[in-house]
């Protein structure tokens, strides 16, 4: 086949493929909500879109004709399958990408490339989203394809310009830069018009081929962060110091003013509710209804703060921030590791008087919260069920796990149980029935409830009728709002009660009721207690990472016996009783794709590219002011390189301060091994082993693993080049191996970065062999460098341990 004969074959099909994208976004307009974060959709911005869909559809062709054209050197037939199966996966693809962005009003992006196989899957939960609507699109997209094509081959074929003209755009789309995007500071403008498989494409464009940043850009310091803001932090950060965010708490706790001390210390309970908008509580629920009603007067008979934002767009940080008050961490992705720097926790610091439990539904080795949970000393985290609780729906496997009814019913089932003695306790709860899709049991029931709650209460008849357009996903809501009402009517009647202090907060808001930027991080917090002197409601922005500072340094004030430290690495700030409106915090933001973006500074809001004004209410309106913008660019970049500093160089807490507040556990070395080199022929291999095989006693509670060597690295993002540390263990039986664990952790440098030196490395885990099945007597612990990358290296001076506790 000729080379005009090649594009004279292939030209219906470009056309029928833009056809495709032309359908897909008139789909997405048909479907989209009217306004995306109280910006309007225009249809201008499809017609933007319209010319990148173009630009693509040319792109993707040309390299079609390509691959035909090879094709055509050794085959006489079928060159143009692998033509029309690109063109096919692409065009399902962005068709999907599109259905993303309507569920999520997200495109998908970097956010991709952040998580693990499994915590795609889980959240991705494509069953559920392969809805009706978008099996029936798949079939009319394919259709689209092959129809078109056909119809219009003998009037395209005639003339014969048009060929040429195709052939010349095509050429110019592989010239320029293929995945073409716009880039300005309308965000929902260039979210809208872009094309999402472009979004896409870019992403992973810039996580698999982007050159790192100079060298100059990556190497920190302690002595770099005195131009930080003070309001980032404590006033008191010790910016010149190794370890700079440790400060002395204050001589007065803002809570005690508004508490009645009791002889024992209190309960803590923490009740994380998903997608808990503030447009559910109080009086910003008069944005949805008030379907809510029991977390509502629950709001009037606490402590309250409605202006309250979380960390992060997802749910991924909300445990290190309300738990640990530690800074954001550069990549945003703080629970997928097992190697944290040194931090504290309520769990840790609390672990003399109290007896801590966590209790989520979704498994817990999804994200990592198992082992990020077991590295802050929670003493239990729910690992059995009740009989007759089930993870499925009427038959349908729920995939976010248990619903919240039944998180909360197993708490009280598994207290009798728990050797708490005169300890008290510290309860975490994170529920998920309010997660997308949204499954919760007798769905029936609760539609009925919402439907009959606004026949009832006419006073939001606009809102009534946004709420009743989503009832099965609001329904979610309702069946929430009666499942914590359970949980504290049972609560009530417990003779703990009145000693124990609620803290009930959401991880981020709700993607059913954003209507501005800045709602994606909008969540009330209650602070409800017997305990409590006077109902108020508090109007100062507060935060996440505010929640431990608050809560130690009550507890460290009110009764000194706990034996709590003064000096502390938190990040957050005690929470503000002030009832007058006031934004005077600054408070980096992790977006969707897991990174610090988004910045609030004072009464300013810094979202990408563009600039808001913070008013009443968290309410926000665009503003053009460039010196303000590039300040606060420049301070979130200096605020990243200190989280860098923090993290990869464990410089939050020295060892000698965090071990005052760790388990002490007895090990027992099993393996010392030290070498002075690798062999050369060794360095490039997949998997290069650190020493003997090991075999565990089935009674071990504990396993560390550490690795420390000295690596020649030119450049700090070397660093990433470098092996994994990877542990497995697995029993041996007479009927085969069977995996118990496989582990990886990244390298941390333990000194700041020199280039072109010998810089010390270590890679550290430890696994808690009570969070995995039954050991046998017969096993294998297997450590080695897992070689990610295939690429030689130079390491001196190394030793590899393995020990174990009982």
């Amino acid at each position: 086949m000729k080379f005009k004969q090649t594009i004279t074959e292939s030209f219906p099909y470009f056309f029928s493929l833009f056809a495709a994208f032309a359908a897909t976004r008139l789909f997405e307009y048909f479907l989209e909500p009217n306004a995306y974060f109280g910006t309007d959709v225009s249809f201008v911005y499809h017609l933007k879109g319209f010319l990148l869909d173009l630009q693509l559809a040319l792109f993707v062709s040309a390299i079609g004709i390509f691959i035909a054209l090879l094709l055509n050197l050794f085959l006489k037939r079928g060159v143009f399958v692998p033509f029309h199966g690109i063109n096919i996966i692409v065009i399902l693809t962005n068709f999907a990408l599109v259905i993303y962005l309507l569920k999520t009003k997200q495109v998908l992006s970097t956010e991709f490339f952040q998580l693990s196989a499994a915590d795609i899957s889980t959240a991705a939960d494509l069953r559920t989203n392969a809805d009706t609507t978008s099996i029936i699109g798949i079939f009319i997209l394919i259709a689209t394809y092959f129809t078109i094509a056909r119809l219009f081959r003998k009037p395209l074929g005639r003339n014969t310009k048009l060929p040429a003209l195709y052939t010349f755009f095509s050429i110019l789309a592989i010239v320029l830069f293929p995945w073409n995007m716009l880039s300005t500071q309308d965000h929902v403008g260039d979210m809208v018009s872009n094309n999402k498989l472009s979004v896409f494409l870019n992403a992973a464009n810039e996580h698999y081929f982007s050159e790192p940043e100079p060298e100059g850009q990556l190497a920190v310091s302690a002595s770099e962060f005195r131009k930080l803001d003070g309001s980032f932090f404590q006033d008191s950060l010790q910016r010149g110091r190794q370890f700079p965010m440790l400060h002395p708490l204050p001589d007065e706790s803002t809570l005690s003013k508004h508490l009645k001390s009791s002889k024992e210390p209190p309960n803590v309970v923490i009740i994380i509710v998903e997608s808990l908008s503030s447009s559910f509580v109080g009086k910003n629920a008069d944005k949805t209804g008030h379907i809510m009603p029991f977390l509502d007067s629950l709001s009037n008979e606490s402590l309250f703060f409605p202006n309250f934002l979380s960390t992060c767009e997802r749910t991924h940080n909300v445990l290190p921030a309300a738990l640990t008050s530690i800074p954001n961490a550069p990549n945003g992705i703080m629970l997928q590791t097992d190697n944290f720097p040194r931090h504290w926790s309520l769990m840790a610091l609390l672990k003399s008087h109290y007896f801590s439990r966590f209790y989520c539904g979704v498994d817990l080795e999804y994200s990592n919260m198992k082992g990020y949970m077991n590295y802050l000393q929670t003493d239990y985290q729910v690992n059995h069920w009740k009989n007759g609780f089930s993870t499925k729906i009427n038959g349908i496997e729920n995939p976010w796990g248990h619903s919240d009814e039944q998180l909360f019913e197993q708490s009280w089932v598994d207290l009798p149980k728990q050797r708490i003695g005169k300890r008290s306790r510290l309860d975490v709860f994170l529920t998920i029935s309010t997660h997308t899709p949204f499954m919760i049991p007798n769905k029936e029931r609760y539609v009925k409830l919402l439907k009959e709650h606004f026949k009832k209460d006419k006073r939001y008849p606009k809102e009534q009728k946004n709420v009743l357009e989503r009832a099965e996903d609001f329904s979610a809501y309702v069946f929430t709002d009666e499942a914590l009402k359970k949980y504290f009517t049972k609560a009530r009647r417990s003779p703990e009660f009145n000693n124990t202090l609620y803290f009930i907060l959401g991880d981020h808001g709700s993607e059913l009721t954003v209507t501005s930027e800045i709602e994606k991080y909008k969540t009330p917090l209650i602070l409800y207690s017997p305990q409590v002197k006077k109902a108020e409601t508090f109007e100062a922005v507060c935060s996440h990472a505010d929640i431990t500072p608050t809560v130690i340094n009550y507890l460290r004030l009110t009764y000194p016996q706990l034996g709590l430290p003064n000096q502390v690495p938190f990040s957050g700030k005690e929470l503000q009783f002030k009832k007058s409106f006031e934004s005077k915090r600054t408070l980096p933001l992790i977006t969707i794709d897991m990174q610090n973006k988004h910045l609030v500074m004072g009464d300013y809001f810094l979202y990408d590219k563009q600039l808001f004004r913070i008013h009443r209410n968290l309410r926000t309106t665009k503003i053009n002011a460039p010196k303000v913008a590039n300040r606060m660019t420049n301070q979130l970049k200096l605020f990243n390189r200190l989280a860098k500093y923090l993290y990869d160089y464990d410089r939050i807490l020295p060892e000698e301060i965090y071990s005052k507040f760790v388990r002490s556990e007895k090990y027992k070395t099993l393996i010392d091994f030290k070498q002075q080199s690798f062999p050369g022929n060794v360095v490039s291999d997949e998997f290069i082993n650190l020493g003997k095989t090991v075999t565990v006693d089935p009674k071990t509670k504990n396993i560390q693993v550490e690795f420390v060597g000295e690596f020649l690295l030119k450049s700090e993002s070397q660093l990433e080049t470098l092996p994994r540390l990877t542990v497995s263990l697995d029993n041996t039986t007479s009927r085969g191996k069977e995996s118990i664990f496989w582990k990886q952790t990244k390298p941390v440098l333990m000194n700041p970065f020199k280039a072109n030196s010998w810089n010390s490395v270590q890679f550290k885990m430890t696994i808690r062999l009570s969070d995995y099945k039954k050991i046998a007597a017969h096993n294998a612990l297997i450590y080695c460098l897992y070689n990610v990358k295939k690429e030689s290296w130079k390491a001196r001076n190394f030793s590899a341990t393995v020990s174990s506790s009982k």
